[in-house]
């Protein structure tokens, strides 16, 4: 990430996670990932509040830098024109803990994990927030939809599309999600785990 990202956020005014510690019960299984621990270059102490300040801070700096990246191809489409005919779709395959139970990146089934980004952009269709869930699967048979092709009989996803002419509506009353040995359901106010190791 250039430092121009970095130099937009003050470290000592980020704010840390204030459940640095493993749910009560949780399986020996559940755990994140332990790709960032590659990265250190540094004497931190991962326990530390200046470990956790210093992966927030990069993540954010990402996050602004990624976001930049994306206005320019919007600008791009805009200037040759094609703003009006071209549906854009980002889209991450997973969220991003940032020091919540100790935990940093992905693979688990909880909640910060599981928030996946999701932006669409179809042309004459509604912009702002839609506060539904859908699933990852769902992308394809709406993509599909918009295009005006079939959607195959065995995709499993479910068409989001009349929610891009109604961002009030709600498309489904739970999604699954599935890593390792844990299965979830997820509903707007619960989610469950069953992990198969016990």
């Amino acid at each position: 990430v250039p430092k121009k990202y970095w130099d937009m956020y003050d470290p000592s005014a980020l704010s840390l996670a204030d459940n640095r510690y493993l749910p009560k019960g949780a399986p020996k299984s559940l755990r994140s990932s332990n790709e960032l621990n590659g990265y250190v270059l540094d004497d931190y102490d991962l326990e530390s509040d200046a470990w956790h300040r210093a992966m927030i801070h990069g993540y954010y700096a990402c996050v602004s830098y990624i976001d930049a990246q994306v206005g320019k191809i919007m600008q791009e489409l805009k200037d040759l024109g094609l703003d009006d005919n071209t549906i854009v779709v980002l889209w991450g395959d997973h969220g991003f803990h940032l020091g919540e139970h100790n935990f940093w990146s992905k693979h688990n089934t909880m909640d910060v994990s599981l928030r996946v980004p999701l932006f669409v952009h179809v042309p004459g269709k509604m912009q702002g927030e839609a506060n539904a869930m859908v699933s990852s699967v769902d992308i394809y048979p709406t993509l599909c939809e918009l295009a005006g092709l079939p959607i195959p009989s065995h995709v499993q996803g479910k068409s989001f599309v009349p929610m891009l002419d109604d961002l009030s509506q709600s498309m489904q009353e739970s999604v699954y999600a599935r890593f390792r040995d844990g299965d979830a359901v997820i509903t707007e106010s619960y989610a469950f785990t069953r992990y198969s190791d016990g």
